[in-house]
């Protein structure tokens, strides 16, 4: 009784490289080349093979960032107050907003052919915020860019809701660290509230 079986040697020799490979992993250390584990790459979203350990760096990332966003929308609005998003965790929770979920992952939502989008797993529909403007949410988007890519939205004044325009705030959370703008596209009863909004917004480009 002291000893194993030897018909238990190779069940246990397999169990015991799956664990060890396992455990591998989490120092970025494969037992299979990459090459092969490119084979089952799943994620859309990302053009590139990565590992699962360099995806939850990632995310980590990501979690810190959109914490920090939903704590400076919270600054901004009110709690009554809506946001069309996609990334809704983090966001939702510090902001204290009401979300429009833009994956359906708590908004039900009935898309078009045209609105399935594979990215990855739990994100394979994708609606546009156009979707919710007959319930007038508050801010269709509150994006984090660059004063390049805010200098773009200026320039694209006719492609958005006139009912609508954008206030930035600088932040020093954005990728890498670098400075950049959390630019959101506020709802306003009254037109001319929205036009000098946006006269506004010019200023902070000069």
């Amino acid at each position: 009784h002291l000893f194993i079986s030897s018909k238990y040697f190779l069940p246990i020799g397999i169990a015991t490289i799956l664990i060890i490979s396992a455990l591998l992993t989490s120092f970025d250390i494969y037992l299979v080349p990459e090459k092969y584990r490119a084979i089952f790459h799943f994620r859309k979203n990302r053009q590139n093979f990565v590992s699962e350990n360099e995806h939850w760096r990632f995310m980590v990332d990501n979690s810190n960032r959109w914490r920090k966003k939903g704590e400076l929308l919270a600054t901004i609005s009110s709690p009554k107050e809506s946001l069309v998003e996609g990334a809704i965790g983090n966001v939702g929770y510090f902001s204290k907003l009401e979300i429009f979920d833009r994956v359906g992952l708590v908004t039900r939502l009935k898309p078009k052919k045209k609105d399935h989008d594979l990215r990855s797993p739990g994100h394979d529909v994708r609606v546009g915020y156009e979707y919710f403007l007959k319930q007038n949410p508050n801010y269709i988007f509150a994006k984090d860019m660059g004063y390049s890519a805010f200098n773009t939205v200026l320039k694209s004044k006719n492609r958005y809701p006139k009912n609508y325009a954008p206030t930035a705030y600088e932040t020093n959370y954005g990728l890498d660290s670098k400075k950049s703008l959390l630019v959101v596209m506020k709802y306003y009863k009254e037109i001319e509230e929205a036009e000098n909004a946006w006269e506004k917004a010019k200023m902070i480009i000069k």
